[in-house]
């Protein structure tokens, strides 16, 4: 249950638990919302005293404390729920934001973890710079113009719908529609725009325009839509005469399962030096060898394709963040399933290495062990190679 669901009456009644708030001293205040937050509780209601109104400045301390408390993911929040919020408000169209990150004090700092660096104790440091990069690229296509706050039915429709679809219409230079699935599960469908014969997609995570396949009918343009959960789409109505355009990346061609890897691990402070070297053949959360172990986990083994054109890696899932590195060059790196990669420019005939690490949170190594995320790759990893 979500509060989406709850106010769109798409659940069971429901008890929340209330949350009394009285003259409590600071630190009683944020223990109590953190015992809260470790019982599971996700949503809880607030409660003045009737001695103590909404109106009250004591009142409002208190709630200022409750709510920060509340916003506090401590080191479970990793960049993978960071895209989550990040797309959640910009696709309503907040494009401003003040990152909050006392890195300075000595780790580990207990003031509203994660830090980025935490003075090199992160392992996803780089990867929230990417997350960072993203949001301004985002941003700054959304400031300086207007949203369609009374957007009609009849000019966007989905088929079949989807009320966990997120969807912006942003009129600015350029004019652009933003999706974002908030679901938990990929949407599948057809998706119905007014009618434009110029439209592509922006890559905002890749800085990429691509290709965008698109048919015409009375005065409607129609686009196949599958969107992953988590994942966001920039829909672009521009002229694209003077603009590169790349293809998306399709999953074709021969597909070969890779499950023997030589796996290695180093903590944050000690990366790159990997350590703890082990041949394993299937793929599973490390945390069922090491349960405590947060950091870096690397995944090595090698391919040898005849010919290609084009070659994809696909890894259905991992946590948190991945980077792909094919014959000691990076493909890039992402935060979100199904983690998908082009490697054809860094691939030759014959024996290719191919190094994959996944980045862990840091809640582990804080003792954090209660409902924790898995570590490592936990999906399938597989290579398309296109022979066309």
């Amino acid at each position: 249950m979500d509060l989406h669901e709850l106010h769109t009456d798409n659940t069971d009644n429901q008890l929340l638990p209330f949350l009394r708030v009285n003259d409590a001293e600071y630190d009683v205040c944020r223990k109590t919302v953190e015992a809260i937050r470790n019982a599971d509780m996700r949503e809880f209601c607030l409660e003045p005293l009737p001695r103590k109104g909404p109106g009250e400045q004591q009142w409002r301390d208190d709630t200022d404390v409750i709510l920060t408390e509340a916003g506090m993911y401590g080191w479970r929040g990793g960049v993978r729920f960071g895209k989550y919020l990040l797309d959640h408000f910009m696709v309503r169209g907040v494009n401003c934001f003040s990152g909050h990150d006392p890195a300075g004090k000595a780790f580990p700092d207990t003031d509203n973890p994660p830090h980025s660096f935490a003075h090199g104790n992160n392992p996803q440091d780089r990867y929230l710079g990417a997350l960072i990069q993203y949001g301004e690229r985002v941003c700054g296509l959304i400031s300086g113009g207007r949203i369609d706050e009374k957007l009609e039915v009849s000019e966007f429709m989905l088929t079949p719908e989807c009320t966990r679809l997120r969807f912006m219409h942003y009129f600015g230079d350029p004019e652009l529609y933003y999706l974002f699935n908030e679901g938990d599960c990929r949407y599948d469908g057809v998706l119905s725009l007014p009618r434009c014969d110029s439209l592509y997609e922006y890559d905002a995570w890749n800085d990429q325009t691509l290709n965008l396949d698109h048919w015409n009918h009375d005065n409607k343009s129609h686009i196949n839509l599958s969107l992953d959960s988590g994942r966001s789409m920039l829909i672009v109505r521009a002229q694209t005469d003077d603009i590169a355009l790349s293809d998306a990346l399709i999953l074709f061609g021969e597909k070969t399962e890779l499950t023997n890897f030589t796996q290695s691990v180093a903590k944050s402070t000690d990366y790159p030096n990997f350590t703890k070297r082990r041949v394993i053949d299937r793929l599973e959360s490390y945390s069922m060898a090491k349960k405590r172990f947060s950091g870096y986990i690397r995944y090595e083994t090698v391919f040898s394709p005849d010919d290609f054109k084009r070659i994809i890696l696909e890894i259905t899932d991992a946590f948190e963040g991945v980077e792909v590195s094919v014959n000691g060059k990076s493909a890039g790196l992402q935060v979100v399933p199904a983690f998908v990669f082009d490697l054809t420019q860094h691939c030759v005939s014959g024996e290719n290495g191919l190094v994959i690490e996944v980045a862990t949170t840091a809640e582990r190594e804080r003792g954090i062990l209660k409902k924790t995320a898995p570590t490592g790759i936990v999906g399938a990893v597989r290579l398309y190679i296109d022979k066309r």
